[in-house]
């Protein structure tokens, strides 16, 4: 499975990841320690989640390849990305495109 990342989100990502930090895309379904429930009606919400490699839990169970490195997700998310979704950004804030229906495009990026 492989994630886009457009250059300019691979821009802005680079300089926060390094070698002992984790980079994950974490659907917020309330399962984990990061997630809670999105309130978004009918649409699911991702949270980019940039932390140490120490610290991630076993809920993130499959990854996704990307120019950036792997991009660590819960398996069962995995049927969300296409072989056209994109990683990119929007604005001042990171966005999924295309979206499917049912996902929330707008993506924070969160410390841990």
């Amino acid at each position: 499975m492989e994630l886009n990342v457009s250059a300019v989100a691979a821009s802005r990502l680079a300089p926060m990841l390094h070698a002992d930090k984790a980079l994950i895309l974490d659907i917020n379904d309330g399962i984990g320690p990061y997630s809670r429930p999105s309130k978004t009606s009918g649409q699911a919400k991702f949270n980019l989640l940039i932390l140490p490699r120490t610290n991630v839990p076993d809920v993130y169970d499959a990854h996704l390849d990307s120019p950036v490195g792997p991009v660590l997700i819960k398996s069962y998310t995995s049927g969300f990305f296409k072989a056209e979704t994109e990683l990119t950004v929007s604005g001042d804030h990171f966005a999924i495109v295309p979206g499917e229906s049912q996902l929330d495009p707008n993506v924070r990026l969160k410390f841990v």
